[in-house]
């Protein structure tokens, strides 16, 4: 195997966004059937980018966003599509009272720094556990232990990050990175970038695509 990666994946997403946990899932069950050499990056988009550093009540942000009615499907409803969605991947999205929609710079942040410092296949391991942290453990992925906890989880050494979480590394680039997606053409999330060895023009696409639909552009 050469060193560098015959498929170059770069995804667009938020920590925040159960869609794209879904997506993950499907394109690492894809890329397991392939057995194809991917490597897969991970860069910021906010989905609710004035979420203040402590967080909000998710509740009521969502019942201010999108009206009562909805606010609780969304949350609550153990059918809809996302739901079954996780569900046939093995993924359990939780929801109680009290739960805290966070604010994600400083996931963001943190994937970043895995990216520069441990590489593309412990960010990808790191995304895992905070979406797991913040969807099955409903955790607060904006408190410094709980992305410290995350991080070790998937080997990263825990001695570093205190420092790095409390200062402002990163922040400028994952903010302005946001501030590009628009006119990248990122207005939705996830959003896959399929770059295949040989071929200058990267294949696009957005959403929770099946593990097929995945394996067809992987193996493309």
């Amino acid at each position: 195997m050469s060193g560098k990666p015959r498929v170059l994946v770069n995804i667009t997403s938020d920590i925040l966004c159960p869609w794209c946990w879904v997506g993950k899932r499907s394109l690492d069950a894809a890329v397991a059937a392939t057995g194809k050499d991917v490597a897969i990056m991970w860069h910021p988009y906010f989905l609710h980018k004035d979420v203040p550093a402590e967080g909000v009540d998710k509740l009521q942000h969502y019942k201010q966003r999108f009206g009562k009615a909805n606010a609780l499907k969304l949350l609550t409803d153990k059918d809809s599509e996302v739901q079954v969605a996780g569900k046939g991947l093995g993924l359990e999205l939780n929801w109680k009272k009290g739960t805290i929609l966070s604010n994600a710079v400083k996931g963001h942040r943190l994937l970043w720094y895995v990216l520069d410092n441990h590489g593309h296949a412990k960010q990808h391991e790191l995304m895992d556990a905070l979406f797991y942290r913040y969807f099955t453990l409903n955790k607060d992925i904006g408190s410094n232990d709980v992305l410290i906890e995350a991080a070790t989880t998937v080997g990263i050494p825990s001695a570093p990050l205190p420092a790095f979480l409390d200062s402002p590394a990163y922040t400028d680039e994952v903010l302005a990175y946001h501030q590009q997606n628009t006119p990248r053409g990122v207005t939705s999330i996830p959003h896959f970038e399929f770059s295949h060895e040989g071929d200058p023009t990267p294949y696009k696409v957005c959403g929770g695509q099946s593990i097929e639909d995945f394996k067809k552009i992987i193996t493309a």
